[in-house]
């Protein structure tokens, strides 16, 4: 797994840091309130940019981005990937590239910036150690945390409160077991490279030293059995996070709709209170 590190050039962004899985990131400008700009999408708070700009994904791992026929283009260290409109070839970004999306809009005279691109360095992260992982998830559940406490009180609240209150011990929980497989599969991988450097040492000597490759080759294969066996529970791990996002939407659309019913029955509590009036003043 590997996580995009996008460093902002001057102040046209707060920084981001997206994790990479099998998912396209869609990069472009704010719509709506809904979909707000976060440090772990690709949403920007920025004019320059098209609703659909580009798009940047892992293909095992290696980094990928095309433009999608932005208005105003997208630019690797200076150089626009593709004319007005048209959607670009793929291009491999690295470690250090200078990435822009839109251009600079000046006003009539030319001596001021109205609208700004949107200007980053491209930095990559492997999440073996997990810090830039946890960084996002922390940041999701602040997120999330603080719109929750942003509703005004309601009969569901508290219950709402105490299932996301469950899905962060669960997601802990994931957390823990994905940090000690990763932990385990590093050390698996070093024991493997040793092997196989003193198998290759082994093959020049005689028949004593071909036993004991045989042997090597052996707890090679037992290596190796073992490593795809955490791959495999890594994986159970990654899919495991992604149903803990949707879990998180669902609790957010749930918020949603509980705040527009509270608003409703307010509506219908002043409408009772007027009702109440008018009919008190008749019978004097």
């Amino acid at each position: 797994m590997t996580v995009l590190l996008l460093e902002p050039i001057g102040e046209s962004f707060s920084e981001k840091r997206i994790n990479l899985t099998n998912e396209v990131l869609k990069v472009g400008r704010k719509i709506s309130a809904k979909n707000p700009p976060e440090p772990y999408n690709g949403i920007f708070e920025s004019k320059v940019l098209s609703r659909a700009h580009a798009e940047i994904w892992n293909d095992k791992g290696r980094i990928l981005i095309k433009d999608v026929g932005s208005s105003n283009g997208t630019f690797i260290n200076g150089k626009r990937i593709s004319e007005e409109g048209q959607q670009s070839a793929s291009f491999e970004l690295h470690t250090g590239d200078v990435l822009e999306f839109g251009i600079d809009i000046k006003n009539e005279e030319g001596d001021d910036i109205l609208y700004r691109k949107v200007s980053a360095k491209k930095q990559i992260e492997k999440a073996e150690n997990t810090q830039a992982e946890l960084e996002l998830l922390k940041n999701i559940i602040l997120d999330i945390t603080s719109k929750i406490e942003s509703i005004p009180p309601t009969v569901s609240k508290k219950k709402i409160l105490m299932e996301l209150d469950e899905a962060h011990n669960q997601e802990r929980l994931w957390i823990d077991k994905y940090t000690n497989l990763l932990q385990s599969s590093k050390q698996f991988e070093k024991d493997l490279e040793i092997l196989k450097i003193d198998n290759q040492n082994l093959a020049d000597d005689n028949e004593y030293t071909k036993c004991q490759l045989e042997l090597s080759e052996e707890r090679v294969k037992e290596l190796e059995d073992k490593q795809d066996f955490f791959v495999k529970e890594n994986q159970i791990v990654k899919d495991e996070y992604a149903k803990m996002r949707n879990d998180f939407k669902t609790l957010n659309d749930k918020l949603d709709k509980e705040e527009k019913q509270s608003e409703k029955y307010k509506r219908r509590i002043n409408e009772l209170e007027e009702n109440y009036s008018k009919t008190k003043y008749e019978v004097y």
